[in-house]
């Protein structure tokens, strides 16, 4: 808590003066000015906790050098340092350790660290590196002190860290003139209605006691929405339920300047039916920073700030759910995100917790006060995500908090240099509300779904054949066609609103694509669908001498012609290629040629005829035959009967062809068998003639026929002679 009041308004110089002129009356000289200065400075900064002032009357102290200056100088550099007046805090902190020897036996070790936090709070960061290091060679005069080395270890990381880090161009972050004014503490803000209601501290001219309340009340832009001017008590922190039909805020007491101590309360909206339901006057935490939010469940949360003793150190966030009245149940600690250090000023929504922590994270990550940082609860409050920190400008060097967001626009406040009330006067006040614009495109939306039922049903010419979902598939326009959606055992498809969708049949039979638009609303713009099945042709190319199946990627072309009065037309625009499927989509009562062609064989075509009633996928057999094919001439004669055969050495063929066909091709010779082997060409009328050494003549005439027997041919000579 004390994060968000260590801004202190100095009281008037009316205050002083008098406060002054009674000492100055009771004392003489300039010893007894000396001690009035240095007892009014005590006063301030002991008990009222008013750093601003007690920094005032101490430094008069400090002007007469006396034999407590060093230790003047310290607390001086303290009340600059906790007020935020850092460029004061850095001058005293560099005489303290101008005063001091470099040795274990200097009293004020905390000089260094609170420079070096200085500097890193004004942005110096390798001037505050220089002294977290330095902070590393105090810590060798006190090896156990621990968490002061690992924080100097770690604030340096985040030095490091942020000195990398960039403003981002496209977010505008600027202050609210028409709320913030000089002088005063603009904070928590929220937007409702269209509104923007904050709470604003102001400090009254007039006061009983220099640490007299601060005046807190509920702001809209231009009117009081909710005041509470109990002279013991301020109210606070006002945030709204889901329904916008009860307030939650905080009620606070002054202990002291700095101090206050507070209970959450909740009402209607104009303040009646009033019940405090976190803390009282007999609990030593106080209970701040109330906000309410919502689970994965829909169920409301009290998000709210507390010191309990049963929390992790410092100020927690704490959480409960509430009952249909509003009121609290059992309370937890939200683990996932309270240190030891301070957390502050929730904001919970779309299942992504906001808040500011003066902790450095992942042991790097702060840009040097208190930060705004969020994390992903999508099973509150557990989760297993990891705190990430807001990008500047969200953060600053100083310290940012009471962050909200509404579409691209959001809201916060903070200390930040030159926000709109700095004056010369109060160097160090104060906090002001700063509207943030980010000007990227907003992200996309979160897809919403429907399901989606369609009656489909299946015709062949008019007649009803079955109807369902099985088959069918669904593809989102825009997307990989890895995002295809089926069916479930129902026959619905989950599919997204605004988005358009190709229905896809997988049944070889319907080769039609259908465009289907999911309106915003979830409506479709057809729901009913008569398909009509197609006449499919599924050809079956094989080889004609072997009977072995070629497969229809192995094919250099095949393609079907439709034949009108038996003639065929030449220009080609209505020839037949293989669909997807490997599938035909022909014409029912239509005739065609199928046309196939493949290298080393012959083009061929077949007449396909489609019946008028045609539904299934029909098919036949087509065999296609090589342009060149083997002949096999031999020579026998026998011997007493007995085939035998002749020596190669004794004849010569020669094979001839009759009608221009191909002759002694590719001619070779198996030796073993005496056999000649020819590739010849089909559909071709071949003679071959036998010459011997005795001058005996032979001739053959064959013919290459279409049969499948003939496939693989064979002349053999025979001779009653017997070879030589």
């Amino acid at each position: 808590m004390n994060m968000v009041y260590t801004q202190s308004i100095s009281i008037t110089r009316i205050w002083q003066i008098c406060l002054l002129g009674l000492m100055v009356c009771r004392l003489a000289g300039q010893e007894a000015n000396y001690k009035q200065y240095r007892e009014a400075g005590d006063l301030f900064y002991k008990e009222y906790k008013d750093y601003h002032n007690a920094s005032e009357f101490y430094k008069s102290a400090y002007k007469y050098q006396r034999e407590d200056s060093l230790e003047l100088a310290f607390i001086i550099a303290e009340c600059a340092f906790y007020s935020w007046d850092l460029s004061e805090a850095k001058k005293y902190y560099l005489k303290v350790l101008s005063y001091e020897p470099d040795t274990c036996s200097k009293r004020y070790r905390m000089s260094n660290l609170h420079l070096a936090q200085a500097y890193q709070r004004m942005q110096a960061y390798d001037d505050a590196i220089h002294y977290f290091h330095e902070v590393l060679d105090d810590v060798r005069c006190d090896p156990s002190n621990t968490v002061i080395e690992n924080f100097a270890n770690n604030a340096i990381k985040a030095c490091e860290w942020a000195q990398i880090q960039n403003d981002k161009d496209s977010i505008i972050i600027i202050p609210i003139e028409s709320i913030n004014h000089p002088n005063t503490h603009e904070l928590a803000p929220v937007i409702k209605t269209g509104s923007l209601i904050y709470t604003h501290f102001d400090f009254p001219e007039e006061r009983a006691h220099p640490y007299e309340y601060q005046l807190g009340l509920v702001k809209t832009l231009n009117d009081t929405f909710l005041s509470r001017t109990h002279q013991d008590s301020t109210i606070a922190f006002l945030t709204f339920n889901s329904d916008s039909t009860r307030l939650y805020y905080s009620i606070c007491g002054h202990e002291n300047k700095l101090d206050m101590k507070c209970v959450i309360a909740t009402s209607n909206l104009d303040g009646s039916d009033e019940q405090i339901i976190l803390g009282g006057p007999s609990e030593d935490p106080t209970f701040i920073h109330p906000r309410i939010g919502k689970d994965y469940a829909g169920n409301e949360i009290l998000f709210f700030v507390s010191n309990r003793i049963d929390g992790f150190g410092g100020l927690d966030i704490w959480y409960s759910n509430l009952t249909s009245d509003g009121l609290p149940l059992d309370i937890g600690n939200l683990k996932a995100v309270n240190t030891a250090a301070d957390e502050l000023s929730p904001f919970f929504v779309d299942s992504t917790l906001f808040f500011s922590s003066d902790h450095i994270w992942n042991n790097s990550l702060s840009f040097g006060g208190t930060d705004i940082f969020k994390i992903k609860l999508d099973q509150f409050p557990e989760t297993t995500e990891h705190v990430e920190i807001l990008s500047k400008p969200y953060n600053s060097s100083k310290n940012d908090f009471f962050y909200v967001k509404k579409d691209a626009s959001s809201w916060l406040s903070s200390n930040r240099t030159d926000p709109l009330n700095l004056n010369a006067n109060e160097p160090a006040c104060c906090y002001d509300i700063f509207k943030v614009t980010d000007t990227r495109p907003p992200p996309p939306k979160k897809p919403e779904y429907v399901f989606f039922q369609p009656k489909i049903e299946y015709f062949c010419v008019n007649e009803f054949k079955g109807s369902g979902t099985t088959g069918v598939v669904l593809y989102p326009v825009g997307l990989p066609m890895s995002k295809v959606v089926k069916s479930d055992v129902q026959g619905r498809f989950e599919i997204e609103k605004g988005r358009s969708y190709d229905m896809h049949f997988l049944n070889p039979n319907v080769d039609d694509t259908i465009r289907i638009d999911v309106n915003q609303d979830g409506t479709v713009s057809k729901d009913y669908f008569k398909v009509e099945l197609d006449a499919l042709y599924n050809p079956e190319i094989l080889d004609y001498c072997s009977l072995e199946p070629i497969e229809l990627n192995e094919l250099s072309d095949i393609y079907m012609v439709p034949l009108i009065r038996n003639e065929q037309k030449r220009d080609g625009s209505d020839f037949l290629k293989l669909n997807k499927d490997g599938n035909f989509q022909v014409e029912r009562g239509m005739d065609y040629w199928l046309v196939v062609q493949k290298e080393g064989y012959a083009t061929d075509t077949l007449t396909v005829r489609v019946d008028e009633r045609e539904c299934e996928v029909f098919s036949c057999e087509f065999s296609i035959k090589k342009k060149l094919i083997d002949l096999n001439v031999a020579v026998a004669c026998n011997c007493n009967n007995v085939t035998c055969y002749m020596s190669t050495e004794n004849y010569s063929i020669e094979l001839n062809s009759d009608s221009g066909g191909i002759n002694n091709y590719n001619a070779g010779r198996d030796t073993a068998m005496t056999t000649y082997s020819y590739k010849v060409t089909p559909f071709h009328f071949y003679s071959a003639e036998l010459r011997t050494d005795a001058g005996e003549t032979f001739q053959k005439k064959i013919q290459i026929s279409m049969d499948r027997g003939d496939c693989k041919n064979e002349i053999i000579f025979q001779s009653n002679s017997s070879p030589r």
